[in-house]
């Protein structure tokens, strides 16, 4: 997988050096660049085809190679969770757009949230634009994708979880769950459409965020924010 962009490139190396394989770098634009990294690492950023994708984003002249992040399967999340104080979960319900999905990490992160799961269709992956949005977190996040969310909140429910869907109208505030004695996994929806009826079918109990009456709605990385830092 490729990286781009200055910043997350070198926060990555200064934290992980050895995730990274490559460095493609504009070293016209970057001079000093080969003092700051293993110099053996460093190749022509025209070694990259110009047709590919990564170069109509904004990558500032530098681009790295590393592994594809490393995803967990649910089971194995949900065996990580029982070792932690805070277990909430986040789950995903179509957010399909990649800087969303990056900024949602950072909160996991920030937060100290057990993890994500999605769905691995119409949802934002790891993408390169994912990484770079989650601005170096996505080393700290237990990452899970699934074919059926529905599949998913079955598992969680038969390792005690509960599944709380975060809607406008939800029955609950976060407050009141926040000292449930069972770990919860809360959803949150596609940045359009709210979470799917049939997921909030699926789920324990409904909760909201309270709003002034003249605010519709949050962006959904900010609702996930604000969820992981009550929960935390």
């Amino acid at each position: 997988m490729l990286i781009y962009g200055k910043n997350p490139v070198m926060d990555l190396y200064k934290k992980s050096p050895k995730v990274i394989k490559k460095f493609y770098v504009d070293l016209n634009r970057h001079k000093d660049f080969l003092n700051q990294v293993d110099s053996k690492l460093v190749f022509p950023i025209s070694d990259i085809k110009g047709k590919h994708k990564i170069m109509q984003e904004v990558h500032q002249g530098i681009i790295a190679e590393i592994d594809d992040p490393k995803q967990l399967n649910i089971l194995e999340l949900i065996e990580i969770t029982k070792k932690r104080k805070n277990k909430t979960i986040i789950i995903l319900d179509r957010i399909n757009d990649p800087h969303n999905l990056g900024a949602i990490m950072r909160s996991v992160s920030a937060f100290n949230g057990a993890g994500i799961i999605s769905s691995i269709h119409e949802s934002a992956g790891l993408t390169p634009g994912a990484l770079k949005s989650s601005a170096g977190t996505w080393m700290n996040v237990n990452f899970v994708q699934v074919n059926n969310l529905s599949n998913a909140i079955k598992t969680l429910k038969e390792n005690d979880y509960w599944i709380a869907s975060a809607i406008m109208n939800g029955k609950e505030t976060l407050e009141d769950i926040k000292n449930f004695d069972r770990p919860l996994a809360i959803i949150v929806g596609n940045e359009g459409s709210g979470v799917k009826k049939t997921l909030i079918l699926k789920s324990d109990l409904t909760v909201s965020i309270p709003m002034k009456s003249n605010t519709e709605s949050l962006n959904v990385s900010v609702a996930a924010g604000i969820i992981l830092f009550i929960m935390k």
